[in-house]
């Protein structure tokens, strides 16, 4: 048996199709978020990586600066500050040793089909207060 009161249409819901279904967005917007998003990932698990996974000396005290896509996107570029009074080529070849492990750690921490690649890059921590310097 059917009501004959009229459907009192529920005015909390948002009238807008696109936050009712992410799938609307606009392509560009909803790929900038995910890009952000896998940066944050990367960044935040290869952070934890090197605060604590890793037993080489010559990797104590590195951590991310800045982890960004590369065009295409099937690499990011992070960026990664030593501390001053380190050999940056004994830091590169560490972080060559153990860059299997970094992107293996990046693919559990993401959901992704495929796991980008890493492209790392290693800049002296005197680099980075020179730049703020440089911005006061």
């Amino acid at each position: 048996m059917k009501s004959s009161k009229p459907r009192r249409r529920d005015r909390s819901r948002s009238s807008d199709p696109q936050s009712l279904h992410p799938q609307l967005q606009p392509p560009s917007s909803r790929a900038d978020r995910k890009l952000a998003q896998l940066c944050r990932q990367a960044h935040e698990r290869i952070d934890l990586v090197l605060a604590g996974e890793l037993s080489d000396p010559n990797l104590d005290g590195l951590w991310v600066l800045e982890v960004e896509p590369e065009v295409g996107g099937s690499a990011l570029l992070v960026t990664l500050v030593a501390p001053d009074g380190v050999e940056r080529r004994e830091v590169e070849a560490s972080l060559e040793a153990v860059r299997g492990l970094l992107r293996s750690e990046v693919a559990a921490a993401i959901s992704r089909k495929r796991t980008p690649h890493l492209r790392l890059v290693v800049i002296p921590e005197r680099a980075i207060l020179a730049r703020g310097a440089d911005h006061d």
